[in-house]
């Protein structure tokens, strides 16, 4: 899948040359892995320097949307998406907006940026244990090696007082720590939406996410949940706000942009790779280069087992079969013997498997399958169908016996 299958061609066609859509994809999303860094930084700063962060947010995103509509309008560009992928489509934005939202607060609640972007890898084994807890599948030994590594990084990078005593660190940034673990949770679930939503066009996501998230950073601050400064700085130096608004739109745009067009390019566990891998490492050296903060030894081997836990479910992964030709072998096995099952079963059985796509389980075994792929699953409508059309054979067999 692509940005959207024109989309892709286009760039196909003005790039002169043809890329396999997962390296591309691969190299989009460490580019949205720098732009994560940067916005983490841009946030820390303007909080330093006393900037309503998140309002001058909202105007970006605000400017962002309406040019883009425009735009999508003016070309004739502008097609709603088909009614089975807009609420993935949706799911992507609301979890997309909140993740976002929390590592900038983590950061600006104390947590540093190198250590939100290795906290948030817990992406992948989350998405391990969901598949073990929804779909009963067997850990392998690899996805428990994750685990344990993924539990001790997250140990030694938030150094929890009741194991390690008390420290230096300001007195939110565990607060700070735990918004980077949800975030992570959340990247999982933008990661697995934008692969279920692969055919939508770029622009029309960036578009819809402008819409959401310009509200969404209005009302933040009115919560009472951060404190996101107040807006004198504004009106007394209109020349400069502008400025942050115009260095915000660059960002937010470059990492929306990116963002979107390279988690539907590649498959969830690449994304989460590659994102995690350079936002964490472009974290901690502008941790060491700009705020002068080297990290501990212990912060230091806590990101390294998180790196290597989402390595080592990446290198894990393995191709399950193809479910579908068993059990279409086996519907066609039952005609043969006896022309009692038509046509109609094995036309039956691509309905049941499309109606399958979006039940429950069959998300859980999406994720686990883009994640971590786990031993191979059947669903349960296509397990009842397999079981009937075998139930049906052994009737015939002993009817003719």
């Amino acid at each position: 899948s692509s940005f959207s299958h024109a989309e892709h061609q286009g760039f196909q066609l003005r790039a002169g040359f043809s890329m396999n859509p997962a390296i591309m994809g691969a190299l989009l999303m460490a580019g949205a892995g720098l732009m994560s860094t940067a916005d983490l930084v841009y946030s820390k700063l303007l909080k330093a320097w006393g900037w309503p962060y998140f309002r001058i947010m909202a105007v970006c995103v605000s400017v962002m949307s309406f040019f883009l509509t425009a735009w999508l309008v003016a070309t004739g560009r502008m097609r709603a998406p088909e009614k089975q992928t807009l609420k993935w489509l949706l799911l992507r934005i609301l979890f997309g907006t909140m993740t976002f939202s929390m590592g900038i607060v983590a950061v600006q609640l104390g947590a540093s940026p190198g250590n939100v972007s290795a906290l948030t890898s817990v992406n992948m084994v989350f998405a391990a244990v969901m598949g073990h807890m929804f779909l009963n599948e067997k850990l392998r030994w690899p996805h428990l090696l994750s685990l344990i590594c993924s539990l001790a990084g997250a140990l030694l990078i938030t150094k929890p007082a009741f194991i390690f005593g008390s420290s230096q660190a300001s007195e939110n940034a565990w607060i700070g720590n735990v918004l980077a673990l949800l975030a992570g949770l959340g990247q999982a679930a933008v990661f697995i939406c934008a692969r279920k939503s692969a055919d939508t066009s770029t622009s029309l996501v960036v578009a819809f996410t402008g819409v959401f998230a310009a509200p969404f950073f209005l009302l933040l601050p009115s919560t009472g949940i951060i404190d996101d400064a107040s807006l004198a700085p504004v009106t007394n130096q209109p020349w400069l706000a502008l400025g942050f608004v115009a260095a915000g739109l660059g960002l937010c745009s470059a990492a929306i942009c990116l963002n979107a067009a390279g988690a539907q390019m590649c498959p969830a566990a690449v994304s989460a790779t590659v994102f995690t891998g350079v936002s964490m490492l472009s974290g901690y050296l502008v941790q060491i280069f700009l705020f002068n903060d080297s990290p501990q030894p212990l912060t230091v081997l806590g990101a390294g087992l998180m790196l290597a836990a989402i390595v080592v479910m990446s290198l894990s992964r393995r191709q399950a079969p193809d479910v579908t030709e068993e059990v279409a072998r086996s519907s066609q096995t039952a005609m043969t013997m006896d022309g009692v099952l038509s046509e109609r079963s094995l036309r039956n059985c691509s309905v049941v498997e499309a109606q399958s796509d979006d039940d429950a389980e069959s998300l859980a075994s999406f994720a686990a399958s883009e994640f971590a792929d786990f031993e191979p699953h059947v669903s349960v409508r296509l397990r009842r169908f397999d079981a009937q059309v075998i139930g049906r054979v052994t009737e015939m067999i002993a009817a003719s016996a």
